[in-house]
Formats: structure tokens, C-alpha cells, sequence
């Protein structure tokens, strides 16, 4: 458990500082892409999604919707699953950061 919590504020203080160095342009045509992209996966349960244009490159932040019932091994697991589906179909989107929510 200390190593998720470790993990997870170490992804909270890099997207912090990306949101900080983002100039905070929202793409919405890539968010509505992502969205429909994401939904032909059926364990993907999104709540809420933002792109925000860094430079030359996208930074996407996702909700995603989780059970109870999900480990942190699995959710860690499903997390690079989605990052890497993102970052291949899009070579524009550098970072991907998800944050779990319960239902």
C-alpha cells in the first residue's frame, strides 16, 4: 500500500507541475475522439476527460470509473494499458494521467 500511495503523489506532483507549465488550451475535437475511442473498450468507464495543449504536444487527464472489487496490481496494469493505446493512436499526446473514482 505505501508504494501506491508513494506512486500515486509522485503522478499528482508531475501532472501539477504540467498544469502549471500548460499554457491551459482545452482541444475539444481530441477529447471527443478520445472519448469515442475509449468507449469500444467495455472495462473502460469514463467520467470525465481534459486535453490540454502543452507546446507542441497534447496532456491528457482522465477519470476513469473503478470497482471495488479491482486490485492495485490490476487497476496499475489497466492504467498502462490504456496510456499505451492512447500514446500509439495519437503520437501527439505525450503524457496520459488517470485518476480512479469510485462509482
Amino acid at each position: 500500500m505505501a508504494i501506491y500511495v508513494f506512486y500515486t503523489s509522485i503522478k499528482m506532483m508531475i501532472s501539477n507541475i504540467n498544469g502549471l507549465l500548460a499554457n491551459d488550451t482545452e482541444n475539444e475535437e481530441l477529447k471527443h475522439e478520445i472519448e469515442q475511442k475509449l468507449q469500444k473498450y467495455e472495462d473502460v468507464k469514463l467520467k470525465k476527460v481534459k486535453v490540454i495543449k502543452m507546446s507542441s504536444y497534447y496532456s491528457v487527464f482522465l477519470q476513469i470509473k473503478t470497482s471495488e472489487e479491482m486490485t492495485i496490481k490490476e487497476y496499475i496494469a489497466y492504467e498502462r494499458k490504456i496510456k499505451s493505446k492512447l500514446k500509439s493512436w495519437n503520437k501527439a499526446i505525450r503524457f496520459v494521467d488517470i485518476q480512479p473514482v469510485e462509482k
